[in-house]
């Protein structure tokens, strides 16, 4: 299994693919969020920049109505303060008053004129009573048709909502004829007494509107305008088939179902509607001004935009990409240079110093493995050297910290082996085939006692000493020594077959209480046994006769026959007082 599988379960990603990542991720949403901002505020600025050219045009709108309207407000002055027509209203000549008044305005008259003859401006007269005064002849005051009874309800209602402090009022009215809806400015203009100077009633003049966009002040080819007047649309520079969406748009802006202006589509354009009261300070029916405002070039300009932005955020990634890769192969290559490192760490192989390729953390880091694995070399050598002088239970004890400078009574087996006739089976043989000899032979001996959980104490000359159950007690000490010493016994054989030297070992063992510990100085310590126990076994070790097992009484007991025994009565071993009773084991 790798490495990486090692470390984390799952799905494997590189450091190098994560910054990648990461990177896009954070060049894409600064990009996107820049985009959207810059979007919002182009359509702010677009939107702040289209309601003051609106603003322009509703200004221009009335400054062009005052100076249109001028020359007819000035000539009803002239024509209403003229003394014979003023006379002929006294005089209650209604038709002559009408006949008088139209010649006085035969210039506006035609200027108002509308390219279809039956489409000329009106007047009539309205007393100070509200009474509407009608003319008697069908041709007087330009009739065109319209029934005088609705003329006088319309005009009637419109005064009513007038102003009563004698100043004119500008509106628009539409009328139907001829099945044909049409639009009129309308004036109505205040009529005095010459000689009294008092008020005596209201003129109303009514123009057809030949030209709405004129009226707008807009051109139709620059902008598409036009009038909203009562739930009706009016404009010559809209296309008829949007022009029922577009004032149903209007009306919601003008009921305040909607607050921002609204969207349609003209031409598969869309456009911004902006909708303005034209006629705030006007008594009469109100009207409004709609202007559509194309978001063509806005769209333009915003693709323009995204264009750019993606282009830069293109270019932005692949600079960032590629200097995260590098930075990245200069962060993962000492680091992949680490990983290979502990793998040889982890096979032993200390002897591995990993190049120092930067002044950074990564280099600071790459220099402390290398002194660490120089310290495991020799800490290695260190161990090496001690798995060959101590055994491996001691070791795991003294790295433990739990041996100290003395000793402790220990109840355990101890286990002495020789090698019978040693000087006479060395003499005449060369020192290093004497070591050759001995170092096969221990080797052999030590592999039975690792294998039975007995641990070497000391190898002496050709005699080998072994402790079962210390430092560490596995419950069948004793058991454990005597099958060790079958064990050796059975090793030694097989070493005489097939090796150089036929060699003849005698072993013993005893059972019960020592001291065990650390014995020496605080520099120099090494783990032994001592007591009579100890004494014992070394004895029936002598005592044994040659490829012979000699245990001591305890010992046996401890096997609980387990192991056939033949006991020795009354046997004299050195440095005893009395005698002995020992066993000895067969096979």
């Amino acid at each position: 299994m790798s490495a990486r599988q090692n470390i984390i379960p799952g799905l494997y990603i590189s450091y190098k693919i994560k910054l990648a990542f990461a990177i896009v991720i954070i060049v894409t949403a600064v990009s996107t969020a820049t985009l959207f901002l810059t979007q919002i505020k182009v359509n702010e600025n677009y939107q702040h920049f289209v309601s003051n050219l609106f603003q322009q045009q509703v200004e221009l709108f009335f400054d062009k109505r005052q100076t249109r309207l001028s020359a007819a407000r000035d000539a009803i002055e002239d024509a209403t303060t003229n003394v014979r027509l003023i006379a002929a209203l006294n005089a209650n000549d209604i038709d002559r008053f009408y006949s008088d008044l139209a010649f006085e305005l035969t210039k506006i008259v035609e200027r108002y004129t509308s390219n279809d003859s039956h489409l000329k401006p009106l007047f009539r007269f309205i007393d100070t009573d509200g009474n509407y005064i009608s003319p008697k002849s069908n041709n007087a005051g330009y009739l065109m048709g319209i029934p005088e009874s609705n003329l006088s309800q319309v005009f009637k209602d419109m005064l009513t909502n007038a102003s009563d402090d004698n100043t004119d009022n500008v509106g628009y009215l539409n009328f139907t004829i001829m099945e044909k809806k049409h639009l009129f400015e309308i004036l109505i203009m205040p009529i005095f007494d010459p000689g009294t100077f008092s008020h005596i009633g209201d003129l109303v003049f009514a123009a057809p509107v030949n030209s709405i966009s004129n009226i707008l002040g807009v051109s139709t080819q620059s902008m598409k305008s036009g009038l909203y007047l009562d739930g009706e649309f009016y404009s010559d520079t809209i296309p008829e088939e949007y022009q029922d969406n577009i004032c149903k748009e209007s009306k919601n802006v003008i009921k305040g179902i909607i607050s921002k202006p609204p969207k349609v589509l003209i031409d598969k354009i869309p456009h911004l509607i902006f909708t303005k009261s034209l006629g705030e300070n006007s008594q009469l029916r109100d009207f409004y001004q709609v202007s559509l405002f194309s978001l063509d070039e806005l769209q333009l300009l915003l693709k323009k935009i995204r264009s750019t932005v993606i282009l830069f955020t293109v270019i932005a990634l692949a600079t960032a990409i590629g200097l995260s890769l590098v930075t990245s192969h200069n962060m993962t290559k000492p680091i992949l240079n680490l990983v290979s490192g502990t793998k040889e760490v982890k096979k032993g192989n200390f002897d591995i110093p990993v190049p120092v390729t930067s002044n950074d953390e990564l280099g600071v880091l790459t220099h402390s493995f290398n002194e660490m694995t120089s310290e495991l070399a020799i800490k290695e050598k260190m161990r090496s050297v001690l798995d060959k002088i101590t055994d491996p239970d001691v070791q795991e004890e003294l790295l433990k910290g739990k041996m100290k400078l003395g000793g402790e009574d220990r109840d355990l087996t101890i286990l002495f082996c020789d090698i019978r006739g040693f000087t006479s089976l060395t003499e005449g043989m060369a020192p290093t085939d004497v070591i050759q000899m001995l170092n096969e032979h221990m080797t052999a001996m030590k592999k039975e006692v690792s294998k039975y959980n007995g641990v070497v104490d000391k190898f002496v000359g050709d005699e080998i000493m072994a402790i079962f159950g210390a430092p560490k007690s596995y419950g069948n000490d004793a058991l454990n020594a005597a099958q060790c010493a079958l064990s050796m016994m059975q090793a030694r054989k097989k070493l005489d077959e097939s090796g150089k030297y036929k060699i003849k070992i005698g072993i013993g063992l005893a059972s019960g209480k020592v001291v065990a510990g650390n014995m020496g100085s605080d520099d120099r310590q090494s783990y032994t046994v001592l007591g009579a126990r100890v004494n014992l076994a070394a004895r029936l070790c002598s005592a044994a006769k040659p490829m012979d097992i000699l245990i001591d009484d305890l010992t046996c007991e401890r096997i609980e026959n387990k192991i056939k025994t033949d006991p020795i009565v009354d046997l004299k071993l050195k440095g005893f007082s009395s005698q002995i009773v020992a066993y000895k084991l067969t096979c």
